[in-house]
């Protein structure tokens, strides 16, 4: 194995490790912030999503929740990834606290949102179909510049976007997806590009397999 092979065959790890340790310093100014199992898989529907009571320890009845992290996304600016993770933490604020911070199946995010996001470093934007979008302000990437340098560092690869079939227009593609409990279903590529789409049973966005 030559040293790029295992340079690239550790990549997947420290981008993990980097955004577990941003994770976990938004914890200690935020101890509302409940820990998390964070992945990174393949989605074009978000660039991240809190999912509680997702992950089960092995013997025992505990129950771990879970933040995804889209592969395509972290093309962004480290500082746009680390305003992700910013988001997913208000989520995970919101469900400690059980304030209700979504509404329309989790696409809508209301008031109460805006009002933890503000609370943790985001700003907000209203947008009249997603309610309170976020972004992260020059003052709060200052705050947290340590882990944003190690997450610049990490994050040295992303995923690439899926080449759309050049045969089929782009308006007639439909894509095939699942969510957690393993609901499939297949949705026209425009309207997962309008923004994720959430399973009612379990809460998680659907995404293409």
């Amino acid at each position: 194995m030559t040293s790029l092979d295992v340079a690239t065959s550790r990549i997947g790890g420290q981008i993990v490790h980097a955004l577990d340790t941003a994770w976990s310093d938004i914890q200690t100014r935020h101890p509302d912030v409940p820990d998390v199992v964070i992945i990174v898989s393949h989605t074009v529907a978000a660039h991240g999503h809190f999912a509680c009571h997702r992950w089960s320890m092995r013997n025992t009845s505990t129950k771990l929740h879970e933040v995804m992290m889209s592969a395509e996304s972290l093309q962004r600016e480290p500082a746009e990834t680390f305003g992700t993770l910013l988001h997913e933490a208000a989520h995970g604020i919101a469900f400690v606290r059980g304030v209700r911070d979504t509404s329309r199946d989790g696409r809508y995010h209301n008031k109460r949102f805006a009002e933890v996001a503000h609370e943790i470093g985001l700003d907000t934007h209203r947008h009249h179909q997603d309610g309170f979008t976020t972004s992260i302000p020059a003052s709060t990437s200052q705050e947290y510049r340590g882990p944003l340098a190690t997450l610049t560092t990490a994050i040295v690869a992303y995923r690439d976007l899926e080449e759309a079939d050049e045969r089929q227009p782009k308006r007639d593609r439909w894509i095939t997806v699942k969510c957690a409990c393993n609901r499939r279903g297949k949705f026209a590529a425009a309207t997962l590009e309008k923004g994720p789409v959430v399973c009612g049973v379990c809460g998680d966005y659907f995404n293409s397999v």
